[in-house]
């Protein structure tokens, strides 16, 4: 590469680009589509796994999520 060519490419790349906001945080319906299927599928690991009892805690916190899903509809 020449030298003209290398103070050109160092020159684009100094000079002022746009700059793009930084990623925020995943939606809350996404989050909360991904969660109710993680809770889904953990439920019936334990209910494959010789009827293993499902703690209440996931019950009530996929009830929440559907409940809010609903609710966005």
């Amino acid at each position: 590469m020449s030298p003209e060519e290398m103070r050109a490419r160092e020159e684009f790349f100094h000079q002022e680009h746009p700059k793009k906001p930084p990623l925020g945080v995943k939606p809350r319906w996404l989050w909360d589509e991904i969660r109710a299927r993680d809770i889904q599928e953990a439920a019936v690991r334990y209910f494959n796994a010789e009827h293993l009892k499902i703690p209440i805690e996931w019950i009530e916190e996929y009830n929440e999520i559907i409940k809010r899903m609903e609710e966005r509809k």
